[in-house]
Formats: C-alpha cells, sequence, structure tokens
C-alpha cells in the first residue's frame, strides 16, 4: 500500500485539518472571507516588495491583460503607484496592441492573479473545513464561533452537502435584522471603500444626464466620447447610482410595495447601498430576510442524509441556485452600457460623430473593439490603437526619465500618463470616471 494512502498518512492529514479548522473557526468572522482577503493583500505584498520583477509572475500579469478594476484601484491609491504601476501598465498596453492587431482578446482561462490568489485561498479553507466538517467539535464550532456568510456556506455546501452546515447559518440568520443582516448575506468586500470614493462624483455624473438627454441623438453620441474617460464604461458606472438612488426614494414613497426582483442586489451593490443610504439598505436586507430564510429551508430539506448520494446534494444546489434573482442594478449596468453601444453604432456613418471620436478620448479596450465588431467599422479600433501607441510612449518616458543620466531633463504632463492609462486598458477602475475624480477622492 502507497505510503501516501495509508490509514496513518489519511488520518494524519484529518487531524491536521481538523486543527486548522478550529483554528479558523474560533477566530470569529467568516474565516473564509478573511482568508481570501488576507490571501489577496499577500499577493500584493510581495509583488510591491519582490516578485514584480519575476518572469512568471510578469507572464501571468500580461496573459491576464492586468489587474482587474477593483485591484488595479487598490494599486492606484498606493503612495507609491506612480513607482510600481508604470512597467505593468507599459506591458498592459503591448499586450492590447497585440489583441487589436490580431482581432482576437485575451486567451481564456486567464484572470487577474489577484482574484487568483483569493480563489485559491477560498477553495483550501473550504476543503479543509470540509473535509471535517462531520465531526463534533467542527460542529460545535460552526454553530457558536464561526459566522461563515451565505455565499461560503454554500460554497461549504458545494464540497459536502451536510444539512448541519446550513443549519448554523440558519440559525444564526434567524436572529439579525437591518443592517446586521448585511453581512451574513454578502460577505466581506475588500473593495468597497475603494468604491465609496467615487460614489460622490457619480453622484455629480447623474445629476448632470437629463440636460445631456435632451440634446438631439448625435448630440448627445457626441457627448458620450468628448469626456475624460470611455464613454461606455460611465454610463455603466452610474446606470446602478442611479437605480439606488431610486430605491432611496422608493422607500421614502409609503404608497409604493417593491416588487421582490427589484430589491434583489448582489452583494457589491449592497454594500454601495449602505455606503450611500444605510437606512436603505437596512430597509432592503428586512425586505430580503423571508425571502433567503424561505430559500434556504427548502434548500436544507432538499439536501440529502449523509448517506445519500452526492448526486442529491448536487441537484440541491442547483435548485437553490435557480431562486437566486438577477441584480437589478448589475441589469441596469448592462442596459445602459448595451443603450450606449447601440447609440454610438447609429452614429458612426455621422461625419460630425467621426471627428469627435477621432478628436476625444475614444473608447477603452474592451469597448472599443465592441464597437468595432457590431458596426463594422474599424475607426473605433483605429482611435483606441493610436492612443494606445501615445500612452505607451508617454509610459516610456516616465521610465526613461527616471534613470540618473536623464536628470538633466525636464518632466512634462507625460509622467501622470499612468494615473490615465486605466480609462483606455480597464475602463471601469474609476467606475467609468476620469481619474481626476479618483485624485480628489483619495
Amino acid at each position: 500500500m502507497s505510503l501516501l494512502t495509508s490509514p496513518t498518512r489519511r488520518a494524519a492529514n484529518r487531524g491536521r485539518n481538523r486543527s486548522d479548522a478550529l483554528r479558523l473557526l474560533a477566530d470569529g468572522g467568516c474565516p473564509i472571507c478573511r482568508r481570501a482577503i488576507e490571501s489577496q493583500r499577500q499577493w500584493i505584498r510581495a509583488w510591491i516588495n519582490e516578485t514584480n520583477v519575476d518572469p512568471d509572475v510578469i507572464a501571468a500579469v500580461r496573459a491576464a491583460r492586468g489587474f482587474c478594476a477593483s485591484h488595479l484601484r487598490v494599486l492606484l491609491a498606493r503612495t507609491d503607484a506612480g513607482f510600481m504601476l508604470p512597467n505593468t501598465l507599459s506591458d498592459m498596453v503591448d499586450v492590447r496592441l497585440q489583441d487589436l492587431a490580431a482581432g482576437g482578446g485575451p486567451a481564456a482561462g486567464h484572470s487577474c492573479p489577484i482574484c487568483q490568489s483569493g480563489q485559491r485561498a477560498v477553495a483550501d479553507t473550504v476543503l479543509i473545513i470540509a473535509t471535517v466538517s462531520d465531526e463534533g467539535e467542527v460542529q460545535k464550532a460552526l454553530a457558536e464561533q464561526a459566522a461563515i456568510c451565505l455565499p461560503h456556506t454554500v460554497a461549504l455546501l458545494r464540497a459536502t452537502p451536510r444539512p448541519a452546515i446550513l443549519r448554523s447559518f440558519a440559525e444564526r440568520f434567524a436572529g439579525v435584522s437591518g443592517s446586521a443582516a448585511l453581512t451574513p448575506i454578502t460577505g466581506d468586500d475588500p473593495h468597497a471603500d475603494a468604491r465609496a470614493r467615487l460614489i460622490p462624483a457619480l453622484f455629480d455624473d447623474d445629476d448632470a444626464a437629463p440636460e445631456v438627454a435632451r440634446l438631439p441623438a448625435v448630440e448627445q453620441a457626441i457627448a458620450a466620447v468628448g469626456d475624460d474617460s470611455c464613454g461606455c464604461c460611465r454610463v455603466r458606472g452610474v446606470a446602478p447610482i442611479r437605480y439606488l438612488r431610486w430605491l432611496i426614494e422608493a422607500r421614502q414613497d409609503l404608497d409604493r410595495k417593491l416588487d421582490p426582483i427589484e430589491t434583489a442586489l448582489c452583494a457589491a451593490h449592497l454594500h454601495d447601498l449602505s455606503t450611500v443610504d444605510p437606512l436603505t439598505a437596512s430597509w432592503i436586507a428586512d425586505l430580503e430576510h423571508p425571502v433567503i430564510t424561505t430559500r434556504i429551508t427548502r434548500l436544507a430539506a432538499a439536501l440529502p442524509t449523509p448517506t445519500a448520494r452526492h448526486r442529491a446534494g448536487a441537484e440541491a444546489l442547483r435548485g437553490y441556485d435557480g431562486t437566486i434573482r438577477p441584480c437589478p442594478a448589475c441589469r441596469a449596468a448592462d442596459t445602459a452600457t448595451e443603450s450606449r453601444l447601440a447609440l454610438l453604432t447609429a452614429a458612426l456613418p455621422d461625419a460630425a460623430f467621426r471627428s469627435a471620436l477621432a478628436a476625444g478620448h475614444g473608447l477603452c479596450a474592451t469597448h472599443a473593439p465592441a464597437l468595432t465588431a457590431r458596426s463594422g467599422d474599424r475607426l473605433p479600433s483605429e482611435v483606441l490603437r493610436g492612443r494606445l501607441q501615445l500612452l505607451g510612449w508617454e509610459l516610456a518616458e516616465i521610465r526613461r526619465k527616471r534613470e540618473w543620466w536623464t536628470r538633466h531633463e525636464r518632466q512634462g504632463r507625460e509622467m501622470g500618463a499612468w494615473r490615465h492609462a486605466p480609462t483606455l486598458l480597464t475602463g471601469d477602475t474609476y467606475l467609468g470616471l476620469g481619474p481626476d475624480a479618483f485624485r480628489r477622492t483619495s
């Protein structure tokens, strides 16, 4: 018998998992959220201090086309961003230009390496707890010490569909209401604070929207490409805020009764609502509480006994997934983006709009190819190519002018290129706004 599969080795592994699980659960809160956040922060610290010059890490970042918007936002807020980011942004420019030349995009399976680090931490922590979730000590800790959030409770059930895991969440959830129910519903969001800094500027953008909406369609299209950011990312950032404002007004209207499909906010937008108006967020949590209670009660009844087939647990969880309603704020963002792309497609034959697009900021690396694909017109992608080539030169100048032998040269506006680079590369880094909005709020 192989030593790796011997009863002794299996018992030792289980013992380690038991002690690790009890330690994780004893710290309180959701240990899976905590481990994910810690893993992402450790990745960033390692990258800042050492791995940013590691060839494998550089290759992974290039393959992912850089960092996701949330993590790029975190890096941009650092005091050393101007020194750490230009090289990575240069790589992002390079691979995006290659994508445009090839007429395609990044290969499937590549994503932000910081996100991947968090996902691995979630998978590892779920496995540790799930492996020993049938033991009395662990079940007691699940019930009395930890406070695993609903998303990670479901993740645990996917690994081991034991009713005791869901029962622990249900018993805790039954005793909370209002704002106290938000974290059990959503889990921890390490990016909520960074988004919150941009929300006031999104409100200002939304306040200006009615005036633009009164313009003729072609002038609306021209206005959309006249900002300091991607016009599609901009409406994508403003639309959810507009929906949240509508929810705030709905709470104050005693004659209005909302349909459940109107209150099913995703975790990120529920966090954003709690930033904008904590009372409305608590109100939404109270509206959602009985809905979630019913959903998990049905799931508990559908989960198999420990002796049943694992397939029965998978079927129960598929049924649970089918009861989750789509987030209306996310739908508002998708609808607004689609409407903006349709407007720009319709305006492309207009000479005035083409001149404004060629002279303006242009669309980002996501939306320019999308507009070209749906319109068959190469202009949006060609404008993006020109902007990226100039951005690449500016980022190269940052590095060149920081050399010892160029210290006598004057430094110009190109030294701030790293700030506006995300509006072309990852347009929702500033939630669709320009870099100045982030600087005012950071």
